[in-house]
């Protein structure tokens, strides 16, 4: 819902390139805390984990509508994404222990499903809500949907789930109870956790507020840069660490080194990240490309996405249908997928740059949502294919994280190549720099500043998507990396 938002909540609020960091707050925060929640539900079970997550994202979806100024948006949003992230893990852990082993492809559909409509659905409910200036109904909507949500949750799940068919352990008191809980807990990497979170957030940090606060040479960036690099560098060591050190045998690492050694479990962990960089970028700047240039309404900005969106779920069905009835190697059909992303992103970055809404695009837009489903269903397919039985559970964790990471790192970096262009076109045309603190001016400009300014965004949004191109090209290689002479295919 707030990808079709931005422009009226900059409107509101002004900041307009400050606004990423309302996408990238929630996406760092949600990828930091997933291992978080996953402890919490092996310790003290699904219900209450839920019941905490949920409670944490009303509470902050309720600040977010509340907000007055960008700071406090962002502020409330990056609390949200911590509840965001265990609602999304937990009930997608508990979607799976419902059904049993056998009717695992059927949960696998119900919850893919929901997640598509939510996406098809939300892009347009946000867009209704922003066209007649009720942005804040975003996030407060989740506050009388979620109560039901709580009560619900309450109601119909058992509270030892999903040990619920077992006698519950009896305690003599809670600090018995905590005790009981701590081992469990001690496997958290908190060590990881905190260089992925300063990793990430330096790197965004630095991507977003250059060219805007500070120069891509000022002694801020240049720290945040050189900060970021030794934060990765030592994240990696780390996770290198847990895998060969015995003393640390009782740490759940975030990235398990064992998909890092192996060729093809590479490639699906490089995968999920590229895909999850390459959706966000389109999911967030194609909306404002057609508020901005295109002049559309946010809920016209809405209905049009559909063209992407929509057809993600017939990708997911057109991978089904060659790895399972066709018996296809998977790493075709990821091959397949990134080509189609990769050709229908470099087509949209050459559209027309004027406000006309060129028909043609909305090819482009299935061919690139086509190849999107097509991708992602292969990967989520791939994994329990290539990733040993006991390494499945802590890989699903981490391929998530790293799809979310890709598509924060991916906005900023989007995001960034945007400024840029603006900052060095912005002699040509006009005085851009005017445009940091207002976007709605765009708007309010006469005919011929309009048209200008105009012409300098839709290049500087064609920039963005041949970013998204290269990202999908990138995808090409990778699944490169997945080939071998027995390929893998779909157990039956």
């Amino acid at each position: 819902m707030v990808s079709t938002s931005l422009i009226s909540i900059t409107d509101d609020l002004d900041q307009f390139w400050q606004s990423s960091w309302v996408i990238t707050a929630y996406l760092l925060t949600y990828t930091g805390f997933l291992k978080v929640w996953t402890k919490l539900n092996d310790a003290f079970g699904t219900k209450p984990a839920l019941l905490a997550a949920l409670t944490i994202f009303i509470a902050f979806s309720g600040g977010c509508g509340a907000s007055q100024t960008m700071s406090q948006l962002i502020i409330c949003r990056a609390f949200q994404g911590v509840g965001g992230s265990g609602l999304y893990s937990l009930s997608l852990f508990a979607f799976v222990r419902i059904a049993a082993p056998s009717k695992s492809y059927i949960v696998s559909i119900v919850a893919g499903s929901v997640v598509s409509l939510g996406l098809m659905l939300g892009s347009i409910f946000g867009g209704a809500l922003s066209s007649v200036h009720a942005w804040r109904w975003i996030f407060l909507f989740h506050v009388p949907v979620g109560a039901i949500a709580y009560v619900l949750i309450c109601i119909s799940i058992p509270t030892h789930f999903p040990r619920h068919c077992e006698d519950p352990p009896a305690y003599a008191s809670f600090r018995e109870m905590i005790h009981d809980k701590i081992p469990s807990l001690k496997t958290l990497d908190l060590f990881g956790m905190g260089l992925l979170l300063a990793a990430s957030f330096l790197l965004v940090a630095a991507l977003t507020e250059a060219d805007v606060r500070y120069g891509w040479s000022s002694g801020s960036t240049i720290v945040c840069l050189g900060l970021s690099g030794v934060a990765w560098v030592g994240l990696f060591a780390w996770q290198w660490s847990i895998g060969q050190e015995q003393d640390k045998a009782n740490l759940e690492s975030l990235i398990p080194w064992s998909l890092i050694q192996n060729r093809v479990r590479l490639a699906v962990v490089l995968g999920f990240f590229l895909t999850g960089s390459a959706m966000m970028i389109t999911l967030i700047q194609i909306p404002q490309r057609l508020q901005l240039v295109n002049q559309l309404t946010p809920l016209d900005a809405g209905v049009r996405i559909l063209a992407y969106t929509a057809v993600q779920p017939l990708g997911t069905m057109l991978t089904t249908i060659l790895a399972n009835n066709f018996r296809i190697p998977f790493v075709y059909i990821l091959l397949l997928g990134a080509s189609l992303q990769t050709i229908g992103m470099f087509l949209y970055s050459e559209i027309t740059t004027s406000s006309h809404l060129w028909p043609g695009q909305y090819g482009y837009f299935v061919m690139t949502g086509l190849g999107m489903g097509t991708s992602i269903a292969c990967l989520c397919m791939m994994v329990p294919q290539v990733i040993r039985t006991e390494d499945q559970r802590p890989a699903i964790g981490t391929t998530l994280q790293l799809r979310t990471l890709g598509g924060a790192l991916g906005v900023a970096i989007a995001n960034s190549v945007f400024r840029r262009y603006i900052m060095s076109h912005a002699s040509q045309s006009l005085d851009l720099k005017a445009l940091f603190d207002v976007a709605k001016d765009i708007h309010d400009r006469v005919s011929s500043t309009q048209s200008s300014t105009t012409l300098v965004f839709a290049e500087a949004y064609n920039m963005q998507m041949k970013v998204v191109g290269a990202l999908s090209a990138a995808q090409i290689l990778v699944a490169l990396l997945a080939w071998r002479r027995e390929q893998v295919l779909l157990d039956r």
